[in-house]
């Protein structure tokens, strides 16, 4: 008979096996470890929950825990990350889920679902975040103001807010890329993560301070991202671009699935930050 019980810092090396399962060349033994490091404020001590058959660990699913603030109130999240259970053990895979969705007064959050999952996690009340994405692509537009781009992290904390500082800081150190357009009169701070797109380095962006401001300067500030990133374009998510219409960009549906569950926030209250894709390096797709 199998039991499932919560995983701490302790538990990595008796998670890591399973882990493996994912067949991800790109993760290494101490990139995986990072799962098991609170990186973020939050009151709780656990990383995830695991499935044991007598001492054998056989499914596991990780927490990532923050406390984010919206709207001036402390919320309380919980992004699920590399949920993966022994094939023999499949027809229990629901039994390391089933504590997770028992968090109360938490938003859920999976930015990393496939259809299969999306559809299940549906079942469980979960609602799409965005079907689709926008790429903007670097073409020389509006670039006749005397708007900047800073990407020295020694430099971007001087210019922004209380609240931008503490997502600055929160991620300085993480798998993520930071950019601040400034212009005379506003100015837009921008966390991206690397990624790929038919073999061409792309820039997706998780969080976006203004989005009034990104959508007003939105083909300068490409322009002037991925001339600094040296990426072929900007990944851009509908919830920011509001659906509206970008010279130069080009409209994807997504190949995973951006999840979320909660009783109170809107879609427009999440980003994919304080998750998974900047602990691991994951590349959304």
């Amino acid at each position: 008979m199998t039991e499932v019980r919560k995983v701490y810092a302790g538990d990595f090396e008796t998670i890591l096996p399973l882990l493996g399962g994912f067949h991800n060349q790109k993760l290494k033994r101490e990139d995986w470890q990072q799962l098991f490091v609170r990186h973020w404020d939050s009151p709780e001590e656990h990383f995830g929950y695991c499935m044991l058959d007598g001492n054998k660990t056989v499914g596991f699913i990780g927490t990532v825990f923050s406390t984010q603030v919206i709207h001036g109130k402390a919320e309380k999240f919980c992004n699920l990350s590399s949920w993966y259970v022994m094939p023999e053990y499949r027809h229990e895979s629901l039994a390391v889920l089933f504590p997770v969705l028992g968090l109360k007064d938490f938003t859920l959050t999976n930015f990393t679902a496939n259809q299969h999952i999306a559809s299940m996690m549906r079942g469980f009340g979960f609602k799409d975040l965005e079907p689709s994405f926008k790429i903007i692509l670097p073409l020389p537009v509006g670039l006749l103001s005397s708007g900047i781009i800073i990407t020295d992290k020694h430099n971007i904390p001087n210019h922004l807010d209380t609240a931008n500082l503490k997502i600055f800081q929160d991620h300085v150190n993480l798998h993520c890329d930071h950019a601040l357009y400034v212009n005379k009169e506003e100015n837009c701070y921008l966390v991206m993560n690397k990624t790929y797109k038919k073999g061409l380095p792309i820039a997706y962006v998780d969080y976006i301070s203004d989005t009034n401001t990104f959508l007003k300067h939105a083909n300068e500030i490409a322009w002037r991202v991925c001339t600094k990133m040296k990426v072929a374009g900007l990944m851009v998510g509908d919830r920011f671009t509001q659906h509206k219409t970008i010279p130069g960009s080009l409209t994807v549906a997504r190949k995973q699935f951006l999840l979320y569950r909660s009783d109170h926030l809107k879609e427009s209250d999440i980003n994919t930050l304080y998750s998974e894709i900047q602990i691991l390096g994951h590349e959304p797709r």
